[in-house]
């Protein structure tokens, strides 16, 4: 093999081996599975490009669907959300990566999330409490957990469905209750 002559001498020459194989190491994840999406910094921000396979349809699915969806780590931590949980949040889809589910319960509620998750590991579970969006306003959700086993290890998956339509139409009935129980009178 011819040898490289360059003038940076060989640091760069070492620079660049290093990057053949950061390239090398990604093309052979891309190819064996190991990586579903690309996050790239863009203008407007950043923007998650998925790869196409065989899931594609349950992506969009999950994607499009009117119930927050997230998969935590056994942590809490958010691994993975879809946009409409982002919106419920008032927060941007990519900033919620990373972060602790449980910041996003008022303090109040937090103790029986807290309780809650680690009995999802090993079973499924739900409840009702409360989310914080970003203004302060408290959203009334139902919580789904289900333990998923996925390539990283165990995770929890959890759904998160508004009720603030189903508590508005409850107050309203109530109210149309009471007013025909005085009525009555």
């Amino acid at each position: 093999m011819a040898e490289l002559r360059t003038e940076g001498g060989n640091e760069e020459i070492d620079e660049l081996r290093r990057r053949l194989v950061e390239a090398e190491e990604t093309l052979h994840a891309i190819r064996s599975g190991g990586v579903d999406a690309f996050l790239v910094e863009e203008a407007g921000g950043h923007k998650v490009y998925t790869l196409e396979g065989a899931d594609r349809p349950y992506r969009i699915l999950v994607e499009q669907m009117h119930q927050g969806a997230a998969m935590l780590t056994a942590a809490g931590d958010i691994a993975y959300c879809n946009q409409r949980l982002a919106e419920l949040l008032g927060v941007k889809h990519f900033k919620l990566v990373g972060q602790e589910f449980s910041e996003f319960l008022p303090p109040s509620e937090r103790p029986r999330y807290d309780e809650l998750l680690p009995k999802t590991l090993p079973e499924a579970g739900q409840c009702e409490t409360l989310l914080q969006h970003v203004d302060g306003r408290k959203i009334p959700v139902l919580l789904t957990f289900n333990a998923l086993d996925s390539a990283s290890g165990l995770a929890v998956g959890v759904l998160v469905t508004d009720l603030t339509q189903q508590r508005y139409q409850e107050r309203l009935n109530a109210a149309l209750d009471s007013s025909r129980a005085n009525e009555e009178r």
